[in-house]
């Protein structure tokens, strides 16, 4: 209940307890929200949402083109969850930027020009840096687990599993990397239980869907067990975890469509020791990701 709540609040929905009380024990609002949301809601909520999600990838299709164009400049771009004004970063020029938008698209557009430090192709290629170099956290005694680049903070994303409580300060003077870094530390390996997870990856039709990521948010964050964080569906439609700590994970499914990624759905299980968890998410064919 306190994370419908939550969610609601962060998406500007009504999110009174009794409100969301009252949805709960609606069948036809826990069917329409399912998946997609994770929560339950009215026709007129889904509506709104799926408008606002479309619109919002139309506006930042046209925007992402013209990012693209000035990679000198361009800094990436994300949407906001909250109100769905798609953000574009640039890190000079941003009256100009603003104007050349404007012209391309629609008065009623919801988009923003925000100032950034670095470039989209600086922050690449410090991501690419760090995966060229994995051995070395091993030679540092720390467990590399991924990297990203995250427009929304200008920095790329790091992570992983050390007792150390220097590690990050050594991986950021590693790569030279303050302020453009950010380095997010796990435990060390979960001595709790273990167990597999099977992600079933289905279209409403039962139809298994290709190409989509599933990255693990594991209640504990040590849960990740030096075990990867994300995997792929393949052609099977399946995430096939063998060892994942024994506990709560949500699973978020995110799938790249025009060079950006996007969510495509989350939902929540327990992952028992020693057993092998099945998790069915049904996610909406909207757009085929690449």
């Amino acid at each position: 209940m306190a994370e419908a709540m939550r969610l609601r609040r962060l998406l500007g929905l009504q999110a009174d307890e009794d409100y969301v009380r009252r949805l709960a024990a609606d069948p036809d609002a826990i069917r329409r929200g399912g998946i997609l949301y994770g929560f339950p809601v009215t026709e007129a909520e889904y509506d709104l949402l799926k408008a606002r999600a479309e619109d919002s990838q139309a506006v930042a299709k046209v925007a992402r083109s013209y990012g693209t164009k000035h990679p000198e400049s361009w800094a990436g771009q994300y949407i906001e969850t909250e109100t769905g004004v798609v953000v574009s970063l640039f890190t000079g020029g941003l009256g100009a930027h603003r104007a050349a938008l404007a012209k391309m698209l629609s008065l009623d557009a919801l988009f923003d020009v925000r100032p950034a430090t670095w470039t989209l192709a600086e922050l690449k290629a410090l991501d690419k840096a760090v995966l060229r170099e994995q051995d070395w956290f091993e030679a540092i005694g720390s467990t590399f687990m991924g990297t990203g680049v995250s427009p929304d903070t200008n920095r790329v994303d790091v992570w992983v599993g050390s007792d150390d409580p220097t590690i990050a300060d050594q991986i950021i003077a590693h790569f030279g990397a303050v302020g453009k870094m950010t380095v997010t530390v796990f435990a060390g390996p979960w001595k709790g239980g273990v167990g597999a997870l099977r992600v079933l990856v289905r279209d409403p039709a039962g139809r298994p869907i290709e190409n989509l990521d599933c990255r693990l948010e594991p209640d504990d964050p040590a849960a990740f067990n030096n075990e990867g964080y994300s995997q792929s569906t393949q052609e099977t439609g399946v995430c096939w975890f063998p060892a994942v700590g024994a506990t709560g994970v949500t699973v978020v499914l995110t799938g790249i469509v025009d060079d950006e990624v996007l969510e495509f759905g989350r939902a929540g299980t327990m992952v028992v020791a020693d057993e092998t968890s099945v998790l069915t998410i049904t996610v909406e064919r909207k757009e085929r990701p690449n």
